[in-house]
């Protein structure tokens, strides 16, 4: 029936959201679910607001760690 390794998550958007993300999906041929999950992957991959949970474990604590390692 589905992949059991994935879970839906379903979202509502404004209007004017729905129509530029339609031209989007036009443009590049994406299917919706296609074209949610890569923004998605990208989004998180960047973390433009640093968010400490979309940061794989522990991954800011080896950084801070080597940083350190550089100083000597």
């Amino acid at each position: 029936m589905g992949d059991p390794s994935s879970k839906a998550f379903a979202t509502r958007l404004p209007a004017a959201e729905v129509e530029q993300l339609e031209a989007a999906l036009e443009e590049t041929g994406q299917s919706k679910c296609e074209f949610v999950r890569e923004a998605i992957r990208y989004y998180v991959s960047k973390n433009p607001d640093e968010i400490a949970a979309l940061y794989p474990e522990n991954s800011v604590g080896r950084f801070i760690a080597e940083l350190g390692d550089s100083d000597a």
